[in-house]
């Protein structure tokens, strides 16, 4: 697990958005998308349920690949760049796996999709 800092020009003393990449090895989904929402329960929180066994397995078997997540104090909001078959496999998932997205504190109505070309 690697870090790494973004620093805006206006304030080189911290740290505006942190993202945490995890490997993606062995990737062979055709759709990258990075997901944004707000959060109920704060972002440590979410960052123990998001990476916590149960989550992983869903993602896992639905071939879910995380490229990285980060948090913005600006936005606060948290943002996941994942590799995905389609949106209708993450629609499915998320469905079947409400309680999940719940448990974490994700605001279900903040949440916006973007797809991303390349």
């Amino acid at each position: 697990q690697r870090q790494m800092c973004i620093r805006d020009s206006a304030t080189t003393d911290e740290c505006n958005l942190r993202i945490e990449t995890i490997s993606t090895l062995g990737r062979k989904n055709e759709m990258k998308q990075v997901v944004n929402a707000k959060l109920t329960k704060g972002y440590e929180h979410w960052k123990s349920e998001f990476e916590n066994e149960e989550s992983r397995k869903v993602r896992s078997e639905a071939g879910i690949t995380i490229i990285g997540y980060g948090w913005s104090p600006q936005t606060e909001r948290i943002y996941v760049v994942h590799d995905i078959e389609s949106m209708e496999v993450l629609q499915k998932v998320m469905a079947e796996n409400q309680h999940l997205l719940d448990k974490s504190g994700v605001d279900m109505t903040s949440m916006e999709f973007v797809n991303l070309e390349g």
